[in-house]
């Protein structure tokens, strides 16, 4: 994959920027959303591109989960795995696995690279999640920047004023 990028943007010349799309209800389990940051985070330095990791179907979660909550996901915070330490779900596992999550969240907190962007589509009219992570890729790309520049209009000078 990597030969398929560099050959990509060396010689055909291709902005490119990889998308990791990771669902939503994994953050019901948090072992589990740490699990899918550490794949976006070896996913990133694997391919060596700008990078957008995103949380799709965020509609399946939005009931259940409170924005307060949703915010420690985007930005995940390794402390989320104590809190669940504590969480019926967690009181089956074997405590070496608590172990193992605890060393994987702090492995995706260490190197601070991993974030995600929240997607939802259900509302078809209203596409502002889309449009957002679009704008994140035009930026992430340059996709601006690297338009043709806009001349400035030439000014229409009088023959009769002086300079």
């Amino acid at each position: 994959m990597p030969t398929i990028v560099k050959h990509l943007q060396q010689q055909l010349n291709f902005s490119l920027c990889c998308t990791y799309l990771l669902e939503a209800p994994f953050i019901i389990d948090n072992a589990k959303f740490f699990s899918g940051a550490l794949s976006a985070m070896s996913t990133m330095i694997f391919l060596e591109l700008p990078h957008l990791n995103i949380l799709s179907k965020m509609d399946l979660v939005k009931d259940s989960v409170s924005k307060k909550e949703l915010k420690k996901f985007l930005n995940p915070d390794p402390l989320l795995l104590e809190s669940e330490k504590e969480n019926e779900t967690m009181s089956h596992l074997n405590p070496k696995y608590l172990g193992l999550n605890r060393a994987i969240a702090q492995l995706v907190d260490d190197f601070g690279m991993v974030q995600f962007l929240p997607l939802d589509c259900s509302d078809k009219d209203d596409n502002r999640s889309v449009e957002t992570i679009l704008s994140y890729i035009d930026d992430v790309t340059q996709w601006s920047e690297g338009q043709e520049p806009k001349e400035p209009k030439d000014e229409v000078v009088d023959s009769d004023e002086d300079f």
